[in-house]
């Protein structure tokens, strides 16, 4: 046995048992530093008006907002150079002044982030206008950075919950954020929601939930746009303020809005109805959720001339050939499929499915009132880079 000059123990029978505990700790340590690494940081907001609780996310946030916005090719390369062609400004113009009329409250809001992240606060409305200014062409042209998200729904007499995959840029996934958030303006109505957001823009475009509803976005592409209407990051940001699904379906179609969408919600009130709405720029159809359900990047209701995802196609297929799901882990193994190489549901961004990977999955259990968040593939682990929420 060797004293070292500190007084400790090297070798003997007790130094191998000493240094395994000090390795296991330090894994230990490695792994919950792993886990936390890979999980979007949270961040909760309390504001007395929507220009704070932006400049509040602008600040905590400034170096991934920054960092996004210098490594977006979409920002670079397809919106900032309209700003230097006079059409395409004027009609830049006429979707900011149109989204400025209706949600004053939520231009303020994109003013904060820009403040407190110090960036280009012209930037930050593009990328919130980022759907209508590329989609003036969707008959030929579909975004590769939009082909975003899968929904799976079981609503039966003990079981009622739906899972959904955000589909992005991998960016998204390096810089997103969550955002749980109370405002109590003076000059309006509060609320109250915690939403996945992505990096200086408004939420509601992914998922989120306040004490009324949770619900979940998928993009939609109608051949036919209102231009200079509404855009659809405004409108999806006050589908956060809902406090009921007729509400929401309301805040939904507001008229004069620009594109479509889909959105799934559910009443967090039993016996916690869930519903499908896709939206057109001059119509909307309700489905009710009964027994199982699944939604991608098409309309599957509405009769709306739309451009063709061929991911959705190949996603559509896969969940028909499963079995349906009958509960939490059947849908968790869904969004996590990987099965088809070309188009899986868990999108890795290969090819020929390029652009596009998954960001984070959702499941929304409403008879236990909790939702799970991972980070990574859910089919794969069920705790690491996860976060669990009270409903």
């Amino acid at each position: 046995m060797v004293v070292d000059k500190r007084g400790l123990q090297v070798g003997g029978p007790g130094a191998a048992v000493l240094v395994a505990a000090v390795l296991l700790l330090v894994c230990c340590a490695i792994v919950e530093v792993q886990a936390q690494q890979q999980a979007p940081p949270v961040l909760q907001v309390v504001a007395t008006s929507h220009y704070d609780a932006g400049l509040q996310v602008g600040t905590k946030f400034a170096d991934r907002i920054n960092a996004y916005l210098s490594h977006s090719q979409t920002l670079r390369e397809d919106l900032i150079p309209m700003l230097s062609k006079p059409a395409d400004k004027a009609w830049f113009d006429r979707y900011v002044a149109t989204s400025k009329a209706h949600y004053p409250q939520y231009y303020e809001e994109i003013q904060g982030i820009a403040a407190g992240a110090k960036v280009e606060f012209t930037y930050l409305l593009l990328l919130a206008l980022e759907d209508e200014l590329l989609h003036h062409d969707v008959s030929t042209h579909i975004p590769a950075d939009e082909l975003s998200c899968s929904d799976i729904h079981i609503h039966k007499l003990q079981t009622t919950m739906f899972g959904h995959n955000e589909d992005a840029s991998a960016l998204v996934k390096e810089y997103g954020y969550i955002l749980s958030v109370n405002i109590t303006p003076s000059n309006g109505p509060a609320q109250q929601y915690t939403a996945f957001t992505y990096p200086g823009m408004l939420s509601g475009n992914a998922f989120g939930w306040n004490k009324h509803i949770a619900f979940s976005c998928n993009a939609l592409f109608p051949l036919a746009i209102n231009m200079g209407g509404i855009g659809r990051s405004f409108i999806n940001r006050d589908i956060l303020a809902s406090s009921s699904i007729a509400d929401a379906v309301v805040r939904a179609t507001p008229d004069g809005r620009a594109i479509g969408f889909a959105f799934n919600m559910a009443s967090l009130v039993a016996p916690y109805p869930i519903v499908s709405v896709e939206v057109a720029p001059n119509s909307y159809s309700y489905y009710s959720v009964q027994g199982n359900y699944s939604h991608f990047n098409m309309y599957k209701q509405l009769e709306a001339p739309q451009g063709t995802d061929e991911s959705t196609v190949h996603r559509q297929s896969r969940v028909y050939a499963l079995p349906a799901p009958a509960r939490a882990d059947d849908i968790r193994n869904i969004l996590g499929d990987t099965h088809d190489k070309d188009y899986p549901i868990y999108r890795d961004g290969a090819a020929p499915d390029t652009g596009v990977v998954t960001v984070a999955t959702a499941l929304f259990n409403l008879n236990e009132a909790r939702v799970t968040i991972w980070h990574t593939n859910p089919k794969l682990s069920t705790t690491n880079g996860t976060l669990s929420f009270k409903l």
